[in-house]
């Protein structure tokens, strides 16, 4: 069912702005099974986007009886603070500060923070303080965007005034 379900999901975004970016099934919980699923694009997905992509997935689902019983379906971007996991991920993200922690071939965990410089050859080229490194994929435990939240402040903001 898996498989079924990603090649329809994958389906349904043919024809739009977005490709997927990830997805998962929750089970259990006080609202049910819940699907949720991430896109990706050049324009982050707004609310009518994930509207109109989830009527279709989930129109889609019901017609080939891939989700017995109820399920809560939801859309959106994978955030700002993104998982990172897939060759693809690394690749979209060049350009973006990210924490990632890799465990080496002695099975010591270290975490490290720089900007994601591209993916190539099964490895993540990631630019550090210190130099730059190549962390192959496969030793990669978890990575995580890190977001930018800072922001130019105006005068206004700090003194009431309207003037920049």
């Amino acid at each position: 069912m898996h498989d079924q379900l990603e090649a329809l999901i994958h389906a349904q975004l043919l024809e739009s702005d977005f490709e997927l970016y990830d997805w998962r099934i929750d089970r259990g919980g006080s609202r049910g099974m819940m699907l949720r699923i991430y896109l990706h694009g050049e324009k982050g997905p707004g609310l009518d986007d994930c509207a109109a992509i989830s009527r279709n997935i989930s129109a889609a689902i019901e017609e080939a009886g891939l989700l017995d019983g109820g399920y809560v379906l939801e859309v959106s971007s994978p955030g700002m603070d993104r998982i990172l996991k897939t060759a693809r991920h690394f690749e979209i993200s060049t350009g973006a500060r990210a924490s990632l922690r890799q465990q080496g071939e002695s099975g010591e965990i270290r975490t490290l923070e720089g900007e994601i410089l591209g993916f190539e050859d099964g490895q993540v080229l990631l630019g550090l303080k210190n130099g730059n490194e190549r962390l192959p994929l496969e030793e990669i435990q978890g990575a995580r965007l890190l977001p930018d939240y800072s922001f130019r402040r105006s005068k206004r903001d700090s003194d009431g005034g309207t003037h920049e």
